[in-house]
């Protein structure tokens, strides 16, 4: 297997990152349409926490990416995609056993085998894929890390 598991679940996680870091959208009927409370200043310094950084913004290419990523849950049977997404969002194990009523050494061999079946279909696409054209998951973009980025074919997710 040429794609590694490690590689599989950072490239989980950016996507859950990246998902976190877009924007939230408030729909009609769902909004509060009264006026903004006017606070005087000391009011206002209470009233939100000073934030020392501006909140991360996704990039275009990470979004994309994100499609991709989220592209291989659908490699998976239900039960596998709730516990590996549940993991690359930083969910403990605590609370999937508390959640789910199962062991965690249960819930971490649904997590592995979740894992390897994505590895496996990746390396099955990238083995049947033309390599002209590339992969649908672009996996080879960044397996290998940053000796095998070029500028034909960028890098689509950031290892951690």
């Amino acid at each position: 297997m040429t794609t590694s598991l490690s590689i599989v679940e950072s490239a989980l996680k950016q996507a859950a990152q990246t998902l976190r870091s877009l924007p939230h959208k408030t729909f009609a009927g769902y909004a509060s349409y009264w006026p903004d409370v006017v606070r005087s200043t000391p009011e206002s310094w209470l009233a939100r926490p000073y934030q020392t950084h501006a909140p991360h913004k996704s990039t275009p290419q990470e979004i994309s990416a994100m499609d991709e990523v989220l592209n291989w849950l659908f490699i998976l049977t239900p039960e596998e995609r709730r516990i590996v997404w549940a993991r690359a969002c930083n969910i403990p194990w605590r609370a999937l056993e508390d959640h789910d009523g199962r062991s965690h050494v249960t819930l971490r061999k649904i997590h592995l085998r979740g894992l390897t079946s994505i590895a496996l279909a990746l390396d099955a696409e990238m083995a049947d894929a033309d390599p002209t054209l590339g992969s649908r998951f672009s996996v080879h973009a960044f397996q290998s890390g940053a000796s095998s980025r070029s500028a034909a074919s960028p890098a689509r997710i950031k290892v951690i």
